[in-house]
């Protein structure tokens, strides 16, 4: 029979305190592979937040250790806490506390800003200090929903002031393309197993350019937005994180983001076929909150 230890049952308790507390209509969605975040939140209501989503960690602990008006989170690994603030969707780091049953939470990028150089640039754990002025209760969720609008405000009104609009077009036009010659390759027949050599390594070098050519256009997007002096953090965390990803299955990745031309490489078949949802996944909801940011930038702009 498999067991369980004590802190894995008090993190599923929090887990399922964390999603109890939510406002009926939001929609927690839990992560297809375990990717840092223990899911991501969906605002769904009436109301010009509807559609918004942030991601969510909690951390739970029977009692956690008190410095001053904080609490201490210990033992957070650097890695995970890049990948919370890496891309567009902000994170949620939320600590339950299983002795008094109570919960406080706080912007990843927020609690990060004074440490971002150490946690971006090393490996490690570190614990990290959360102030207790934001407690998870039913009336958290108004002060939740106004922040989540005013960080995706915020992306928008950089892609503005840039001037963008050119540069941003001709990043979500690349992604769209990648994006759709991932479904391609997921849908064409013959069927995998049942294609010759040369049928397989052609599909292999379509799926290699198309990883290759949506990592471009996000280092692309965020050159362009920091020669306009108004650079978006995230952008490129997340193609270094994509790359990443890319590299476990498709060898000298990394090169291949820097060269121009056919795509020519070595491939482990078997990550094709893992790695394909996930990453087209991810392509897609770049495409999202990109096109959200700018919608909503101009809409902020045409009613000034």
């Amino acid at each position: 029979m498999p067991k369980s230890t004590t802190s894995q049952e008090t993190g599923r308790l929090g887990e399922r305190w964390f999603i109890s507390s939510l406002p009926l209509p939001w929609i927690f969605q839990p992560p297809h592979e375990d990717v840092g975040i223990d899911g991501v939140v969906v605002i769904c209501e009436a109301s010009q937040y509807n559609g918004l989503e942030f991601r969510v960690q909690v951390k739970a602990s029977a009692e956690f250790r008190r410095h001053e008006d904080r609490i201490v989170i210990p033992d957070l690994k650097h890695s995970a806490m890049q990948y919370w603030v890496t891309g567009f969707t902000p994170t949620l780091l939320v600590a339950y506390e299983a002795s008094s049953q109570t919960g406080w939470c706080a912007w990843a990028n927020q609690l990060l800003a004074p440490i971002a150089e150490t946690v971006m640039t090393t490996d490690g754990v570190r614990s990290l200090e959360m102030p207790t002025r934001l407690r998870v209760d039913e009336g958290v969720w108004d002060t939740i929903r106004t922040q989540v609008g005013g960080l995706y405000a915020a992306i928008g009104r950089k892609l503005v002031v840039a001037q963008t609009v050119g540069p941003f077009l001709h990043a979500l036009e690349e992604l769209s393309s990648s994006l759709k010659h991932l479904y391609f390759a997921e849908a064409a027949r013959p069927a995998e197993s049942q294609r010759t050599e040369e049928q397989t390594a052609l599909m292999h070098q379509l799926e290699a350019t198309a990883y290759r050519d949506a990592v471009r256009a996000i280092l692309t997007l965020n050159d362009e937005l920091a020669g306009a002096g108004v650079p978006i953090e995230g952008l490129k965390e997340y193609a270094r994180e994509y790359s990443d990803r890319c590299s476990g299955f498709i060898r000298g990745f990394r090169e291949l983001v820097a060269t121009d031309g056919p795509v020519n490489c070595q491939v482990i078949a078997e990550g094709f076929a893992l790695e394909r949802r996930p990453l087209m996944n991810s392509i897609a909801g770049v495409i999202q909150q990109l096109s959200q940011a700018g919608n909503r930038a101009y809409r902020a702009q045409a009613k000034s």
